[in-house]
């Protein structure tokens, strides 16, 4: 089910009409989005956030940055022989490579070194810096993006700036500096309705910056390879993404299908909290701790292969390694 589909489900049953006033449709919607983060909340939810990202290093560059918002990273992985690398602290990264450019080779650590607002200053495997002093871009894949887009950062001279541009939808609208050199903060006064992207030079250059629809931030996760690549290498990077809130009619939750209506259930229950009205507040409760039961049952079965771990059925490897483990 859609957004729209959701919101006109909740609005029948709860008797308001198809076209609701704007302080209905506003209430519902936010109950809606925030009994999707009550579901992803939930223990044992986390299998609905897990998502990869490639990642390819470039010979004797140490940072890179992570278009995954602020998502927690969880493993990193080399892809051919997907070995990991083990997690090291920014304290003992500096302690050791107290000289960022000292040491190079294959990596065998990666370090955490935080979230960025901007776009890192060096280039990066997947979030570039402006290759040079250029003008920069902003557009969208949806027309409706007619809001503001803000950008700071520093220009080639050394001296700070702050830029403002109206937005054309999917029509690139460009700075009116031309010597751009470092972004640190990329934001929008309203949510993207469609993705919105920072270029360089030109209409559909080089892609610096993303900021996904329904967020209105852009958030990089930085993180370090040690000791620096010494050529390209190719990883994966294993994280727990943030879920966005529904904003636009065609948006769906991100749940299998088949549990969309706990969204509404959920919608509901919060409007009689809302109203008042304990009694159908109650039987709505009971609904949704059902269809929670129903979605925990699922979702475990598709993450821990119930069926095969009944007994008689055990595969053969895990029950040699019970007996020589336990």
């Amino acid at each position: 089910m859609t957004l729209t589909q959701l919101q006109a489900d909740v609005y029948r049953r709860l008797g308001f009409s198809s076209s609701p006033p704007s302080e209905v449709s506003t209430r519902i919607t936010a109950y809606l989005n925030e009994a999707q983060q009550d579901i992803i909340s939930d223990s044992g939810m986390a299998y609905l956030l897990n998502d990869l990202l490639p990642v390819t290093t470039v010979a004797n560059q140490q940072q890179y940055g992570l278009w995954i918002g602020g998502a927690k990273v969880k493993r990193i992985a080399e892809s051919t022989r997907n070995y990991g690398l083990v997690e090291m602290s920014y304290d003992v990264y500096r302690n050791i490579w107290a000289n960022a450019g000292t040491g190079s080779g294959t990596p065998a650590y990666w370090v955490n070194m935080g979230i960025h607002g901007g776009i890192p200053g060096s280039k990066t495997g997947t979030a570039d810096g402006p290759a040079d002093a250029s003008r920069l871009f902003v557009d969208s894949t949806s027309a409706g993006d007619t809001g503001t887009a803000y950008l700071e950062g520093f220009r080639a001279n050394g001296y700070p700036f702050t830029e403002t541009l109206v937005m054309t939808g999917a029509t690139a609208v460009g700075t009116t500096l031309t010597d751009i050199k470092t972004v640190t903060k990329f934001w929008l006064s309203t949510a993207a309705v469609g993705t919105v992207t920072l270029v360089e030079d030109a209409e559909g250059g080089t892609v610096l910056a993303t900021i996904p629809i329904g967020q209105a931030n852009c958030k990089v996760v930085v993180i370090a390879f040690a000791p620096t690549p010494s050529a390209a290498l190719d990883y994966y990077v294993e994280f727990q993404r943030d879920v966005s809130d529904m904003a636009i009619a065609t948006d769906e939750p991100c749940i299998s299908k088949r549990f969309h209506r706990i969204l509404a259930i959920g919608a509901r229950m919060k409007e009689y909290e809302y109203r008042g009205d304990m009694d159908r507040y109650t039987i709505a409760k009971g609904e949704w701790n059902e269809v929670m039961r129903d979605l925990r049952n699922f979702v475990y079965a598709a993450t821990a292969g119930t069926p095969n771990l009944r007994p008689g059925v055990i595969p053969v490897d895990i029950a040699r390694m019970r007996l020589t483990n336990y």
